[in-house]
């Protein structure tokens, strides 16, 4: 490999590294909800938090009960979702708000200057969310339509 070649693929790999370090950017990745229309959760020990992941226009969540997802359209600062799958377990912990803020079609995302916090409003109210960064000495474990997978 040439010196020139080399010096682009350092570079690329660089700028890649210091962009996860940085700050993010975009909608795409594992979102933890931190608020909802301004009170804050509080998640109790090793509770799972309820989250949200966009990827590949696919959406998925969890909402302390189901799961739910379907493909969404990211346009601009709204997204809308062609909400296909939620499943039907009965369990007692069950923040409506949370479904009613992110089942609005559309509903209005913004981000803080880091792009690790990002706000989701629409017509039913407000939820805030952190992203989440896992590693690999602590990855996350999610089902996303059915299949195990982890996010790192």
């Amino acid at each position: 490999m040439s010196l020139g070649r080399k010096v682009v693929v350092v570079s690329i790999a660089a700028f890649s590294l210091v962009a996860c370090v940085r700050g993010f950017t975009g909608l795409e990745g594992r979102w933890n909800v931190e608020s909802l229309n301004g009170r804050q959760i509080l998640y109790a020990g090793s509770q799972e938090p309820l989250w949200m992941i966009f990827r590949g226009g696919e959406l998925s969540g969890w909402e302390g009960c189901n799961h739910f997802g379907g493909p969404y359209v990211y346009e601009g600062d709204s997204v809308g979702v062609a909400w296909q799958m939620m499943t039907a377990i009965g369990c007692g912990r069950r923040p409506e708000e949370f479904l009613d803020v992110i089942q609005s079609d559309p509903f209005v995302v913004t981000f803080d200057d880091s792009g690790m916090r990002m706000t989701i409003t629409s017509e039913k109210g407000s939820v805030e969310l952190s992203r989440d960064l896992c590693t690999k000495e602590n990855p996350r474990h999610f089902v996303e339509w059915d299949k195990p997978e982890k996010v790192c």
